[in-house]
């Protein structure tokens, strides 16, 4: 399975693209869920460095059904927004 996040950008209710409050620029939301792998604690610490590295790159990244999983956990016991997990959830769930 090939998840691809590049080019797509963090959203407000309405669709339209919300920006960084340091430099204006959309976040992008590869880059979004790479800091959230990276930050996260708990299991395999390993295995979400290695998936963090690929998602920062600007390149899909292929996932087994044990990432997905692993990646779904993390986002859901993030400290982000419903906003946030949202969106980043709904990717993960089109991803076969």
């Amino acid at each position: 399975m090939k998840l691809d996040l590049v080019g797509k950008a963090l959203k407000d209710l309405d669709g339209g693209i919300i920006p960084d409050e340091k430099d204006g620029k959309p976040i992008p939301l590869n880059k979004l869920l790479a800091r959230i792998l990276a930050d996260a604690g708990g299991e395999d610490p390993l295995k979400l460095f290695e998936l963090a590295i690929a998602l920062n790159k600007d390149a899909p990244v292929s996932v087994d059904t044990s990432d997905r999983e692993l990646i779904e956990k993390v986002i859901k016991a993030s400290r982000h927004t419903a906003l946030v997990k949202g969106q980043l959830l709904l990717e993960l769930k089109g991803i076969s």
